[in-house]
């Protein structure tokens, strides 16, 4: 099974004069990949222990 999940952040670009648009994406989506990275094993890990208690 495949759940796709997806995330709007609005952020104010004039809060980062000194930085690209391509360079605050970039760090949001790293940033973002590695805390999905954990959430997913952390469900996986969920889902195990309540599979193996019923």
């Amino acid at each position: 099974m495949k759940i796709k999940l997806s995330v709007t952040i609005e952020i104010n670009e004039k809060d980062y004069p000194n930085l690209s648009k391509e360079e605050i994406k970039n760090h949001f989506q790293g940033n973002f990949d590695l805390y999905m990275q954990q959430v997913e094993a952390e469900t996986k890990n969920l889902l195990k222990d309540i599979s193996t208690s019923k």
